[in-house]
């Protein structure tokens, strides 16, 4: 939040109105209706709840300890994992990066590790191959790159195995990304 001699008539027209009074609700009111195939391939909306919602950023913390300023870099759609994630890292005061491209680029991705420190992501596999096949072309290393947290396929073994020599200990996977979210089960850094 700017401070005082930072706000005026600008500020205020950057930022609206008044906050809304804060509203509370119960563990199974639902909070987010969430589209998406799913592992079925029909065309679904997932009933997430506060409580669904709640479950996950807690159970996210075994993935990644989540500290003040640690970043979340959002390569893959919002709308998805990456949108989900994006809760517990706001509620322990991490920082969120939307590349300028709005998307994925391998490119940018690795200048953005470069420059943010602590740094996670949510990524289909394909995304992680790329990204390795990319780190090996240009001899890059993993920056300040913490976790990258993979799910919503499959990562075929060899494409594991390639990932774990560029980027070590920093894939974690999870499975349930829509439905539960994000945690129906999950392998840490240390379990892969």
């Amino acid at each position: 939040v700017p401070t005082a001699p930072l706000r005026g008539p600008a500020w205020e027209a950057r930022v609206g109105p008044a906050p809304m009074p804060l509203v509370p609700r119960d563990p199974g009111d639902l909070a987010w209706l969430f589209f998406t195939s799913g592992t079925t391939g029909a065309p679904k909306g997932a009933m997430l709840t506060h409580g669904n919602l709640l479950a996950m950023s807690v159970r996210t913390l075994e993935v990644d300890a989540i500290g003040l300023g640690d970043a979340l870099l959002h390569v893959c759609p919002m709308s998805h994992g990456s949108g989900l994630y994006a809760i517990p890292w706001l509620a322990r005061g991490g920082v969120q990066v939307v590349p300028r491209s709005g998307g994925f680029r391998e490119a940018e991705v690795f200048e953005l590790l470069g420059v943010h420190p602590r740094a996670s992501l949510f990524a289909a596999p394909t995304v992680v191959k790329r990204m390795v096949r990319w780190a090996q072309a240009h001899g890059e290393g993993p920056g300040h790159l913490r976790t990258i947290a993979f799910g919503g396929g499959p990562m075929y073994l060899e494409d594991l195995l390639d990932a774990q020599r560029v980027f070590g200990d920093r894939l974690a996977q999870i499975y349930g990304q829509g439905e539960s979210p994000m945690t129906i089960s999950l392998m840490s850094r240390d379990a892969l």
